[in-house]
Parts: C-alpha cells; sequence; structure tokens
C-alpha cells in the first residue's frame, strides 16, 4: 500500500518539529513538504499535491478560510486544521471546516520528559481523514469525476451524502445539474 503522502502548512517552528517527528515514526505517512507562508503553500499545492494538508488556521497573508478555499478551488486533497487550540480558535476552525476542511485536532506538545502529549488524538484525525481517501489508488472521489459518470447513466433518483467539508462540493455537483436531465435528486 502506497503512502498517504502529507504537507504542513505551519510557520511555528515546534509544531513542525513535533509534527513531523510523529509522522516520521508513523508507517504509511510521509511528509513531502513543509511552508509557514501560504503564497508558498499554493505554489507547492501545483507542483506537487498532497493527500493531506496538516494547516496552522493562524498562517500569515493568506488566512486559513482563503488558504483552504483556494487549495481546493485547485486541487484535489484532503485538508486536516491542527491549531494550538480547537476550542480557544473554534470561531477561526468553524471557517475553515465551511471552507472544505474536513477536521480539526489540537497540535501535540512535546513534553519535558519527551513524550509527546495528544499524539494519539493527532495520528487518530489522520487516520480518520485517510480513510476518506480510497485505499485502491490513494485519490479522493472528485466533483468531476462524479459528474462524469451522471450523464452516462439513466438514474430516476440521485442520492447524495455529505459531512463536514461537503456543502461545497454538493453546491458543485448540484450547480452543475440541468433541468431535463430526468433525476430526482434527495
Amino acid at each position: 500500500m502506497k503512502s498517504m503522502r502529507i504537507a504542513i502548512i505551519n510557520q511555528a517552528h515546534t509544531s513542525v518539529e513535533v509534527i513531523s517527528q510523529l509522522i516520521s515514526k508513523t508507517p504509511g505517512l510521509e511528509i513531502i513538504w513543509i511552508t509557514g507562508d501560504s503564497g508558498n503553500a499554493l505554489s507547492m499545492c501545483s507542483k506537487d499535491c498532497p493527500d493531506l494538508i496538516l494547516l496552522d488556521p493562524m498562517i500569515p497573508r493568506l488566512d486559513g478560510v482563503k488558504l483552504t478555499s483556494s487549495i481546493l478551488e485547485k486541487h484535489s486533497c484532503a485538508i486536516l486544521v491542527v491549531t494550538s487550540s480547537v476550542k480557544g480558535h473554534s470561531g477561526k476552525v468553524f471557517e475553515i471546516l465551511g471552507a472544505g476542511a474536513l477536521d480539526a485536532v489540537s497540535t501535540p506538545v512535546k513534553n519535558p520528559d519527551g513524550t509527546i502529549q495528544g499524539s494519539d488524538e493527532f495520528l487518530g484525525k489522520i487516520k480518520r481523514v485517510g480513510s476518506l481517501i480510497n485505499p485502491k489508488d490513494q485519490s479522493r472521489v472528485t466533483v468531476s469525476r462524479i459528474m462524469r459518470i451522471i450523464p452516462q447513466n439513466n438514474f430516476q433518483l440521485l442520492a447524495i451524502g455529505s459531512s463536514t467539508g461537503g456543502p461545497p462540493a454538493l453546491n458543485d455537483i448540484l450547480s452543475s445539474l440541468h433541468p431535463g436531465q430526468g433525476i430526482a435528486v434527495i
């Protein structure tokens, strides 16, 4: 099975160090790039799009909401918000989830004794987000792939479900359907 390719967008060196340490010790996970700059992140996504982006919502220049929207507008990858405190930044976290990020988790912290607090929750979230990626070909179902399937079949009913991060994709799908396609959508 292929490794999950991960990018980190975070300017806090201590956070990046702890996150990198956890990922490097976890089989099946691979860091492909790290940046602390939103403009650089957009460029790097275009050159080498990861399967998963770990995004600090307090990134400078473009905020986390605009950066998430910009990335998901052009690229098919999952985004997990990783912040010092999900509760403390709940307003920003919910905005980013509304822009298409899949979930949020607090940044793991290295204790003085070398243990890492929050590592199980952090790696658990990565695993859950990773389960949304097709394990056979490591690609997510994209709106364009769905839209290619719909016209080729004689559906009488089309049922679509979504979760956090799904409303933008649902909007794209539903706005692409035309009256007269003979499809009832629920």
